[in-house]
């Protein structure tokens, strides 16, 4: 073998383990990556029930939970704020005002 023909094969040996270790970076990346976007999707539908695991709401039906609660919360603040012949904390504020 001459020094040409073996310059030539250690410069191609060198190229395919370049090569095959930027594949397996692209591969590692590509993998968590997935496995992120599988966490998201997960997170973003929800999860049925499996044995021994509970049942995940998904986003929408989390928010939509949350509206409802929001709801109550304002429908309460509301009677609070508003004059209602003593009950209310706008009257007691009043009562304690006026003394």
């Amino acid at each position: 073998m001459t020094r040409d023909a073996l310059l030539a094969w250690c410069g191609l040996i060198s190229a395919v383990g370049a090569a095959s270790g930027v594949i397996v970076v692209a591969v590692r990346w590509m993998l968590r990556t997935m496995k992120r976007l599988g966490a998201l999707a997960d997170d973003l539908l929800g999860e049925a029930e499996r044995p021994g695991v509970p049942r995940r709401p998904g986003l929408m039906e989390r928010v939509g939970a949350i509206e409802d609660r929001l709801g109550e919360v304002e429908r309460v603040v509301c009677r609070e704020l508003r004059p209602n012949g003593g009950s209310s904390i706008k009257d007691q504020v009043a009562r304690i005002a006026d003394r």
